[in-house]
């Protein structure tokens, strides 16, 4: 029994969830308000020269909260396919040292590139 919870110790304390959290910041923007000048507060925070990046997220991995949105489904618009997502704002892949396995991020410059997907 022991041995057994010292192996699970031992994953816990090793485990590398994919998910870069050093020197990171989390600021809770609860508050209506703060969102809707989460812009301008960006854009100050940019200026300062001890921060590299800034991006923002619904949801900050891992986490068990889920946010559920019904699309059109590409076979038949007239049905709806329900996925779970995380809205984020453009930097948060980079700024978090996700990489993705294939495809592109998602960019500012480039409207055919709104999202990133995954299975």
């Amino acid at each position: 029994m022991l041995g057994h919870y010292l192996k699970q110790l031992k994953f816990v304390v090793n485990y590398n969830p994919g998910v870069k959290t050093e020197n990171v910041i989390t600021i809770p923007l609860n508050d209506f308000g703060a969102q809707i000048n989460y812009n301008a507060f960006k854009q100050e925070l940019e200026k300062l020269p001890e921060i590299q990046t800034v991006t923002a997220a619904f949801l900050i991995p891992p986490s068990t909260s889920k946010f559920t949105m019904g699309v059109p489904r590409v076979d038949d618009p007239s049905k709806t396919a329900y996925l779970e997502a995380v809205l984020v704002d453009y930097g948060f892949i980079e700024t978090l040292g996700l990489t993705l396995r294939e495809g592109q991020n998602f960019s500012k410059d480039n409207s055919s590139r709104d999202g990133v997907y995954h299975q």
